[in-house]
């Protein structure tokens, strides 16, 4: 079983012309119409989406930044990965595929050009038999393999890092494949959203990424046909998120000490990360925690404020965090989340989707983060002996159901409470007829439509929020 992963790469921003290796995979194989992401859209959150079939209401890995236990994490360094499982190893509250192919004596094997942290979540606990840009976990095999492939690419700072995204292809192709006990093998490959975040989508340096990696696909296929295995190798190839255009604001900490100014409370016991605030001992409404929630629900660029404490369940405004992670929560959530306003206006590019910043007056030039439809949607298409061909489902499907897609591949034990589902509908071996899908509509505590879902049996895909216009923003 092999995943490549594409970071960043929007559904629509997907072009045959630009990348015919992957179109005829589309062709060929099976294309995901609605492939959704999950809340918070963060690559890190994704990925251990991906790997234990769970939304971050169990597994616990709440976003690109979090804290936990007064302390800031930043999910993209490994050690400090290591350092919130603490004692237990707990990095992930549930297993992970590396996990379960572990205890049966078989190998996950992982490729990243991305951070330390994204390679480590596939199989936190065997970092092994990994190959990564930006660290070898400190191990001595890991550590081997990347001498077999040679010096690492250095960044050149023109965000067009395709040097780095063919390294790592070579990890598959050249350290990999040839290993029987790697059940599955993942390659994942950041530099489409390194460009995006710094020159634009669709602008001429995200182009050139996605020809570049598409290059790097026709050459992993290459070294499957070599080997023999092209014909008995099942294949997803995918996208953790999109992105939308930014929109500059403060950031969520300059906008905690405007609230204390504009409502006369101190918001001191408070903490902002990212989109998401912390206290140190949740607070109950009314309070600072009352007041806080309602001058962000009054914000011009606030679009839902969602709320991940049970005794803030019903503060006025507002959704629980719960009900768009399948109805979990844990001991990680954050008091508050806020998903920002977003708009339908195109950028420069001709590329629709605006969002308003949290991250203060940075580089960046789109991101994601947000409730929109560009950020909760990727692309997905899947390949290979036990996948129909050419066939384009139009049924829901996301980063949840990829795990338990890949154990009933694998013909492994699919774990009992998992948030996703097995993608029946792109197998040959299960019945053709696509599941019954539900529309929802989750509303705040004042009754008004703030998340458009769609649910398929018990999984729950989020859509976007309901809001469609963005006042102007200063």
């Amino acid at each position: 079983m092999l995943i490549i992963g594409i970071d960043g790469l929007r559904p629509d921003q997907f072009d045959p012309d630009l990348m015919p290796v992957v179109a005829g995979l589309a062709v060929d194989g099976v294309r995901f119409a609605d492939f959704h992401s999950i809340y918070p859209p963060h690559t890190r959150a994704v990925m251990a989406t991906m790997t234990t079939g769970t939304t971050p209401g169990r597994h616990g890995l709440i976003g690109n930044l979090m804290e936990d236990r007064g302390k800031v994490v930043d999910t993209s360094n490994w050690r400090q990965l290591v350092d919130l499982g603490g004692e237990s190893g707990d990095t992930l509250l549930v297993p992970s595929l590396g996990d379960l192919l572990h205890a049966r004596g078989e190998r996950l094997a992982v490729a990243a050009s991305s951070s330390g942290g994204v390679g480590m979540l596939w199989n936190p606990r065997q970092r092994d038999h990994s190959v990564n840009l930006n660290t070898t976990y400190g191990s001595p095999t890991a550590g081997a393999l990347r001498e077999r492939l040679g010096p690492v690419p250095a960044r050149l700072g023109d965000f067009i890092e395709l040097e780095r995204a063919r390294y790592v292809t070579r990890a598959v192709t050249e350290c990999f494949l040839d290993d029987p006990l790697k059940r599955v093998i993942v390659l994942w490959i950041d530099e489409l959203d390194h460009a995006l975040h710094y020159t634009g989508v669709g602008s001429a340096g995200s182009i050139a990424v996605l020809r570049g990696i598409d290059q790097c696909i026709g050459q992993v296929l290459a070294a499957l046909e070599r080997s023999g295995l092209r014909e008995s190798v099942d294949l997803f190839v995918l996208s953790d998120h999109g992105h939308t255009t930014l929109e500059h604001g403060a950031t969520l900490g300059a906008y905690l000490d405007q609230a204390a100014d504009e409502t006369g409370v101190s918001m001191a016991e408070f903490s902002a990360t990212g989109e998401f605030i912390y206290a140190a001992s949740p607070p109950a409404i009314p309070d600072a925690t009352g007041a806080l929630i309602a001058w962000l629900v009054a914000q011009p660029w606030v679009d839902v404020v969602l709320t991940g404490q049970p005794e803030l369940a019903t503060a006025p405004g507002t959704v629980p965090l719960r009900d768009l992670w399948n109805g979990r929560s844990n001991v990680r959530a954050p008091l508050l989340a806020v998903a920002t306003r977003w708009t339908e206006r195109e950028n420069q590019f001709g590329v629709p989707g605006h969002s308003v910043s949290l991250a203060g007056d940075s580089a960046l030039v789109a991101s994601h983060g947000t409730l929109s439809p560009w950020d909760m949607h990727g692309f997905a298409i899947a390949h290979g002996p036990s996948f129909r061909a050419g066939v384009t489902p139009t049924t829901p499907a996301g980063a949840t159901d990829i795990l338990p897609t890949v154990l009933q591949l694998l013909d492994l034990p699919i774990p009992n409470d998992l948030d996703g589902r097995v993608l029946h509908e792109a197998l040959r071996a299960s019945d053709a007829s696509g599941p019954i899908v539900a529309a929802e509509i989750l509303r705040d505590t004042s009754g008004d439509a703030r998340v458009q879902l769609h649910r398929v049996g018990s999984t729950t895909y989020i859509h976007s929020s309901t809001q469609r216009d963005m006042p102007q923003f200063s």
